[in-house]
């Protein structure tokens, strides 16, 4: 026999023994088992309270939600669609919200990941957020016609860009600290850099001898002239000038590193002209900074051309008086 009807008149349930088939709601089932139906086609109850626990699976005529799984509990819509794993464990949710959580119960956004993802083939093994060698991720605009932000690795190297004339990095309490603009100017407590490294009212250009700052008398409050230092030549005859090299231990510790590298070394063999700051900040500054501020220096160069002015000018007026009289 080819086929068997059970209630044939409405095709309740309808065997094709020839293709090895079932169909509930048709005569001419595509698959194992087809269910035709306009409203739910599968539905699967508790016995001891079916109207109050169950699930509806089905394909509803309606383009809008071509597929439909709904659950009920306790006689309303549950409060959340699991997806079970592990022993019972809850493992994937979705709220009415359209909250979608993996690895929690609580997505408190679109996508709420409890755990760490990895992105395309290859992907690093630890981390948060695990990329291939070579992966980028992007941000599209509003109008989902241009990338306006990325970041991304390649074998060598690291990328951060934006579409947007700046980069601003901020803190937690939404303050810029630092500004990348356009034309690559750097902002540091500055949100509108007009030279290679702007540092709050400092600033550098490439080629530059040092840095320039804002010193205009119109900036500034409690101006006076500074008392001249009687002692300041002596100080400076007995200064020295040394050469040395640095520490390999120093350079390790200071540039972050665990152990000595090929440019720790290379560092290390490198030959410096200049002042010791265990000698000088005592001597001219009254304290035992390990630092040396070279604009310390050079205002203390200033304050000691003033002092050999003022000698040459006090011999100079004894020579002419020697000499008119």
């Amino acid at each position: 026999m080819a086929a068997l009807f059970i209630n044939a008149d409405t095709n309740t349930l309808f065997a094709d023994s020839a293709n090895n088939r079932v169909g509930i709601g048709t005569t001419a089932p595509s698959n194992l088992l087809t269910l035709k139906s306009n409203s739910g086609q599968l539905r699967l109850e508790t016995s001891s309270d079916p109207n109050s626990y169950n699930t509806i699976l089905h394909s509803p005529y309606n383009s809008n939600h071509p597929f439909n799984l709904s659950v009920t509990n306790g006689g309303a819509l549950a409060e959340y669609l699991g997806v079970y794993a592990d022993g019972g464990t809850n493992n994937r949710v979705v709220f009415p919200t359209g909250n979608v959580g993996i690895g929690t119960t609580s997505p408190t956004a679109a996508l709420d990941v409890r755990s760490a993802v990895s992105i395309g083939a290859n992907a690093a093994t630890t981390g948060s957020l695990r990329l291939p060698a070579e992966g980028y991720i992007y941000a599209r605009n509003a109008a989902n016609t241009a990338n306006i932000f990325m970041v991304g690795l390649s074998a060598d190297d690291v990328y951060l860009g934006h579409i947007n004339p700046n980069i601003y990095f901020r803190t937690a309490d939404g303050s810029t600290r630092m500004t990348i603009d356009s034309t690559g100017n750097v902002g540091i407590s500055d949100t509108t850099p007009d030279r290679d490294l702007d540092i709050g009212s400092s600033s550098i250009n490439s080629g530059d001898s040092g840095w320039t700052v804002e010193s205009d008398s119109a900036f500034k409050d409690n101006i006076a002239e500074k008392a001249p230092d009687v002692a300041i030549l002596d100080k400076w005859l007995n200064t020295k000038i040394y050469e040395w090299t640095y520490k390999e231990s120093h350079l390790v510790e200071s540039m972050g590193l665990e152990q000595p590298d090929n440019e720790t070394e290379a560092l290390s063999k490198v030959m410096h002209t200049g002042l010791m700051a265990d000698e000088f900040n005592p001597l001219f500054m009254e304290n035992d900074n390990t630092e040396l501020n070279y604009g310390d220096v050079q205002l203390k160069m200033i304050e000691a051309i003033k002092a050999l002015i003022a000698e040459n000018n006090a011999l100079k007026a004894r020579v002419e008086a020697l000499e008119s009289g």
